[in-house]
């Protein structure tokens, strides 16, 4: 991990010493790296299209891992896409700034969807995560904020609020849907799901939703 750190570090040093920080920060600490990287190891992802990508390092630390052969990330913020094209240069990487609500998706061989549904109303996450699982060939990976896991949910709301008033930018609702309704739409779609904890060492209520598309 250390030398992904440093290898992705030197791709966003350009992008000023606030993003690299991030960006190190998210890969050492973000304990839903380690599940995905260990199932792209077992089985590659091929083409990833990254939902909500923002500075775009997951997808440019598969890349540099071998695990994908290219990725295509939308995010609805231009400043962090432009840095994310710029830490991409070399690499089979595309980042655009898109409002995913109205984006067309193109296809891809896996799905990530990270921190992204429960910022949007709920009909709204239906419609793109059945969308986004139409396009996906194989595997679509979910991180959401679980609602039924107790007082880990109400921190997690709580954080969630707190992030909000501090960058006004963002969605004023944080609408954390039942896993049981992710599984009904993906299920409709054509995907098995299983899930898993994903919060590692914090008080968050995060959960890892790997659907995989059943063969016909």
């Amino acid at each position: 991990m250390q030398a992904l750190v440093r290898r992705l570090d030197g791709r966003y040093q350009a992008c000023g010493h606030a993003t690299r920080g991030y960006v190190r920060w998210k890969l050492r600490l973000d304990p839903v790296h380690a599940p995905i990287f260990a199932q792209a190891r077992n089985k590659p992802l091929g083409h990833v299209l990254d939902l909500g990508c923002g500075l775009g390092q997951f997808g440019l630390a598969l890349l540099e891992l071998g695990l994908a052969t290219g990725v295509t990330g939308f995010d609805w913020d231009e400043a962090l896409i432009r840095q994310a094209r710029l830490a991409a240069t070399g690499l089979p990487a595309h980042f655009h700034t898109a409002d995913l609500r109205l984006e067309t998706l193109p296809p891809s061989q896996c799905t990530l969807i990270l921190d992204l549904l429960y910022q949007l109303p709920l009909p709204d996450q239906e419609d793109l995560l059945r969308r986004a699982a139409r396009v996906t060939a194989d595997r679509l990976f979910l991180r959401a904020l679980d609602p039924d896991r107790g007082w880990r949910s109400r921190v997690g709301r709580g954080a969630e609020r707190l992030s909000r008033l501090a960058r006004l930018y963002r969605p004023a609702e944080i609408a954390p849907t039942p896993l049981k309704q992710f599984e009904g739409w993906l299920d409709a779609e054509g995907f098995v799901c299983e899930v898993e904890p994903c919060w590692g060492v914090t008080p968050f209520p995060n959960v890892l939703l790997t659907a995989r598309r059943q063969s016909p």
